[in-house]
């Protein structure tokens, strides 16, 4: 199988595969990958009607999820095999696995992993019902504490500087140890999410930005995975201002995303602080995830 690195005019060929599955994970938003790609140098090739997806740079060569598509998944997963063979490696991993893919790996190790957050849409805008009493707080409070509140759609010429300055405030705390695996995995967070900021426009995907007074302190960008479900891709907020992330992440669904049933807000990185802010929103349903690994 030949492979060949992401690029932008990829998007295409994987919603082809990717627009029949009912129920994808958030991993599989083509610009989630393409934000993630020079990080993890995130590989494509296909292979008897399969979409294949590698992961070259990462702790170890991998799959990103199971070849996907039409006919025998064993038989690309062969493949896939063979390419993670040229790479010096003696075992086949799989970095997220959905539950209706566990049947076509048999013999497979499974480790359990952080499934995403799933919420309606409608209810992320409203804020309505005693399960999202605080969070309709939060929100009140900004508005009363910010006067001169705008919030603008995302256009690279006009905000990309001043939206990265937003991540590198973001990334930085004062009491991190850089070789902690939290803080190296918000270093690479701020790189792939500066480069979804540079080709977010390319691909039209819905961002806004929030400003109180001049000052740029929220950016949120988002892609249609489903026709019913859109995903959260990054969202960010000033800490400074409180509940500015409550606030721009129902103007979002709001002003973007009115239209879906589902917002996917990805998984929760396996951090405790991120999945309890997750939980407290009260998803609707959680979409279980594993790795997996496999002798080849």
């Amino acid at each position: 199988m030949d492979i060949q690195l992401l690029s932008a005019g990829d998007r295409e060929l994987f919603s082809r595969y990717v627009s029949p599955i009912a129920r994808p994970v958030s991993d599989m938003s083509f610009a989630n990958l393409l934000m993630w790609r020079d990080v993890y140098d995130i590989r494509w090739g296909e292979w008897d009607n399969h979409l294949c997806v590698f992961s070259i740079g990462g702790e170890e060569p991998s799959l990103f999820f199971p070849p996907i598509g039409n006919g025998s998944p064993a038989r690309a997963l062969d493949a896939c095999r063979e390419v993670i063979r040229a790479c010096g490696h003696h075992r086949l991993a799989i970095e997220i696995v959905r539950e209706e893919e566990l049947d076509y790996l048999p013999g497979a190790t499974l480790t359990p992993r952080s499934g995403d957050y799933v919420y309606e849409t409608s209810r992320l805008i409203s804020l309505e019902g005693r399960a999202l009493s605080h969070k309709r707080q939060n929100r009140n409070a900004f508005v009363r504490k910010n006067p001169g509140i705008r919030i603008e759609p995302y256009r690279a010429s006009l905000h990309r500087d001043a939206c990265v300055e937003l991540l590198e405030r973001w990334n930085h705390r004062d009491s991190d140890d850089p070789e902690q695996e939290v803080c190296i995995k918000r270093k690479q967070e701020t790189a792939a999410a500066t480069c979804l900021l540079d080709f977010s426009e390319e691909l039209a995907l819905p961002g806004i930005v929030l400003f109180v007074g001049d000052q740029l302190i929220g950016v949120t960008i988002g892609e249609s995975l489903t026709p019913d479900t859109f995903v959260s891709i990054i969202e960010k907020t000033d800490r400074q201002f409180a509940y500015s992330a409550q606030y721009i992440f129902s103007e979002f669904c709001a002003r973007c995303w009115s239209h879906t049933k589902w917002c996917n807000a990805c998984d929760d990185w396996e951090v405790p602080g991120l999945a309890h802010a997750k939980q407290s929103y009260d998803p609707a349903f959680r979409i279980l995830k594993w790795r997996a690994t496999l002798p080849l």
